[in-house]
């Protein structure tokens, strides 16, 4: 009897686990998932990142397959790279501007103009209501370098660009240059780290940015002098992101240096202090994108997770990987909602200004819609573990005879 008893528990333990391990290893989860995105547009080709305007009206994307290699004119085939602009409530195409290099985008905050930078350095500024090219502006003396980052002051009268070479090189300069759109004339330009992003503080009087120790500083916007560091060598930043009251400023980084970091950093502004340290928790992964909600209440950052390679039923399954958005409280740093949705990884956020909404980029070629503000699911995991629990209490003696069967 004893016996029998022990090989029940044994089986009973094992298949548990092995259920519990399939369902981490491979994800099977996403078939449970909850919230689903409210809206998909399938753009058919990767859209590597995405703008809405501050009227929460339009959103702007960078459709097409994306190359970095400078083809001449006569073989730069259709369905080549371009800017869409769409309206959001029907998903209308308002206009589609060419831009063959095209690779990030900003709104003015009039919603008047669109900017996008380029993977040859150019960037160009056009007038949304007639598609009219206002400027054609190059950053860099080097036409292979690229413009990675783009970021209009809140007055609409300043546009700071970030270029790079693009190569393997993390610890290569990245020249910003600080542009006045009425005449589209360069002010200045300062020298920080390649790859790594910019910002403007919501009230324009502040540039942050990366110098060329790997310090976040922040700088005067009217003239690029340095008011305040920020962190230390060892934590390597790459993108940035001020809080809507402009109290905070949110980097991506870990050390060593990687392409892709694994921490979230708040710094509070005012003193330069470090608040907290948000860790993504999970392996494989890479954050590739951050962004405050409106109301500066949620930070929500993109990622992918990778699923290494397997094999099952004789046949070898490659490595894939599955996008995510993830969400934490910002005046306590604890997690909330995760949101899964994209088939490969996810780039670029934009939140409606309403906080209503929040518009995901994905490498599988879709733009998805989801309901905000995020919540917090875990309760129906406990109370769902919970019910288990208390039906097993009051079918004790069923369980109790199956045992000794």
């Amino acid at each position: 009897m004893f016996r029998y008893l022990f090989f029940k528990i044994i089986v009973t333990i094992l298949v548990t686990l092995l259920l519990l391990y399939f369902v981490w290893k491979y994800q099977i989860i996403d078939l449970l998932r909850f919230p689903s995105s409210i809206k998909t547009w399938e753009l058919h080709n990767s859209t590597w990142t995405n703008a809405i305007s501050p009227n929460g009206e339009m959103l702007a994307t960078v459709a097409g397959p994306l190359t970095r290699r400078r083809l001449p004119n006569n073989i730069r085939e259709q369905g080549h790279p371009h800017v869409e602009i769409r309206r959001i409530s029907d998903g209308a195409i308002l206009r589609t501007l060419d831009f063959f290099s095209a690779g990030s985008l900003a709104f003015s905050p009039d919603n008047s103009l669109i900017a996008a930078g380029g993977y040859e350095g150019a960037v160009k500024i056009w007038r949304i209501s007639d598609g009219q090219l206002l400027h054609s502006l190059i950053p860099s003396d080097n036409l292979s370098s690229n413009t990675n980052n783009l970021a209009f002051s809140p007055d609409g009268q300043t546009l700071v660009t970030r270029a790079s070479r693009g190569s393997e090189q993390f610890f290569h300069f990245s020249p910003i240059s600080v542009w006045n759109i009425a005449n589209g004339e360069k002010r200045y330009t300062l020298l920080g780290k390649s790859r790594n992003s910019i910002a403007i503080s919501p009230d324009g009087q502040l540039l942050a940015l990366i110098n060329m120790d790997g310090l976040v500083t922040l700088n005067r916007l009217s003239d690029g002098t340095v008011i305040r560091q920020l962190g230390d060598t060892t934590r390597l930043a790459y993108s940035l992101n001020f809080s809507p009251d402009g109290r905070l400023l949110a980097l991506i980084g870990g050390y060593p240096a990687s392409i892709s970091g694994d921490k979230i950093h708040l710094y509070r502004i005012e003193d330069g202090k470090l608040l907290r340290i948000i860790y993504t928790s999970l392996d494989k992964e890479g954050i590739n994108n951050i962004a405050f909600s409106p109301d500066g209440r949620y930070l929500a950052a993109s990622y992918g997770v990778y699923v290494t390679s397997f094999l099952f039923g004789g046949a070898v399954y490659p490595k894939t990987s599955h996008g995510r958005i993830r969400f934490w409280q910002v005046d306590n740093g604890q997690p909330m909602q995760t949101l899964r949705g994209h088939k490969g990884g996810t780039y670029t956020l934009a939140f409606t200004p309403d906080g209503k909404l929040l518009a995901s980029a994905g490498r599988d070629g879709t733009i998805r819609f989801w309901l905000m503000p995020p919540r917090n699911y875990n309760w129906l995991w406990l109370l769902g573990a919970g019910g288990l629990i208390t039906l097993g209490y009051w079918q004790r003696a069923y369980l109790i005879r199956w045992l000794n069967w």
